[in-house]
């Protein structure tokens, strides 16, 4: 979808802005909002950054588990996470309560939208500068007086609600569709892993008749498969991490038991209780795994090898697919906000 331009434009006196529509106003972000330095005296409702979601402008929680004094913030309020600028963190405050970390909070200096000032901060150019102005290698910042000193577009306020309006229906349609590609990479996925657990736990012989196997999360296995421990089908070389290195005889029995091992891993890491990444050399070598005769080890491994370039063709195909949306969605607030496109007769006019 194609938007019209402005009428009219003129130079903004700003080489990254370049010209903005003629009725409109070139400021400085401080002349239209002010720095809030006022210490919460009370734990309410504590917002971190990584709270807010990056580039979206949404919350994704709250909480009242921080420690040391945080910004008092109420409802209109703009959060700008002034910690790793590129990361895009602003958020207009929805209820009172406290900035915990690294934000700027702005409060408006007069009338305007606030969610027309949230699209001005989230502004990939805007962004772009900021980020270039941090100060501190190990934990950039920026400061307020850079900020507070960024060049921003100021419409009338009746245009900062009209395009604010259609920002907020516009990027939701965005988000939408970015939600369906994220489940579609999400469900392919599963489906994948799903086709490994089974290929490589009962075969591919749906008719074959099947024993127990003695293990409880592997169950029924084919009858004519061989249930042994590691030590007696492979040598292990330990590596610097730790990890162990699966030498066995055939070169498709790693295809095989790749899956069995990882699966064994996370079940001890459970048993353990804790994040275990690693196994001690006699748990490893003493568990059990299927062996299938050598040329179903071919078979599996070569349906697997073309069920997996299929899932993650599909699955890189999503993921480009998100990267566009989400391109198409920086590129369409930039262009609001920056009066590169008249959307004033876009849609219906909604209050900020």
């Amino acid at each position: 979808m194609s938007f019209p331009r402005y009428p009219k434009y003129k130079p903004s006196g700003v080489e990254w802005l370049g010209e903005v529509p003629e009725h409109w106003d070139v400021t400085r972000l401080k002349g239209l909002c002010r720095l809030v330095t006022e210490k919460a005296d009370t734990r309410n409702r504590a917002v971190a950054l990584e709270h807010i979601e990056s580039g979206t402008g949404r919350l994704t929680g709250d909480s009242g588990e921080f420690e040391g004094e945080g910004t008092a913030f109420v409802r209109g309020d703009l959060l700008f996470g002034k910690l790793r600028p590129y990361l895009a963190k602003a958020w207009v405050a929805e209820f009172n309560g406290e900035a915990v970390g690294d934000f700027h909070v702005m409060r408006p200096a007069r009338e305007l939208s606030q969610r027309y000032l949230l699209y001005t901060t989230l502004n990939r150019d805007f962004i772009q500068l900021v980020d270039g102005s941090t100060y501190g290698s190990k934990m950039p910042r920026a400061s307020w007086d850079f900020v507070g000193c960024m060049p921003v577009c100021e419409p009338s306020l009746v245009e900062q609600r009209v395009i604010a309006a259609f920002l907020d229906r516009e990027t939701a349609k965005i988000d939408a569709l970015i939600a369906e590609q994220e489940k579609l990479i999400e469900l392919l996925a599963e489906k994948r892993q799903a086709v490994i657990s089974h290929a490589v736990t009962k075969g591919l012989n749906p008719a074959a008749p099947m024993k127990p196997s003695g293990v409880e999360w592997l169950g029924d296995v084919p009858a004519h498969w061989d249930v042994v421990r590691l030590e007696n089908v492979g040598s292990f070389v330990w590596g610097k991490a730790h990890e162990p290195f699966v030498s066995v005889d055939g070169p498709h029995v790693c295809a095989t038991f790749a899956y069995q091992l990882d699966r064994h891993r996370r079940l001890l890491a459970e048993d353990d209780g804790a994040n275990q990444t690693h196994l001690c050399v006699h748990d490893f070598t003493k568990l059990k795994v299927l062996v299938p005769s050598a040329q179903e080890q071919a078979q599996i491994a070569g349906m697997l090898q073309v069920q997996d370039e299929l899932s993650v063709g599909l699955i890189r195909e999503a993921g480009s697919a998100v990267e566009f949306l989400r391109e198409r969605r920086a590129a369409l607030i930039s262009a609001a906000v920056t009066g590169q496109i008249d959307v004033r007769n876009a849609g219906p006019e909604n209050a900020a």
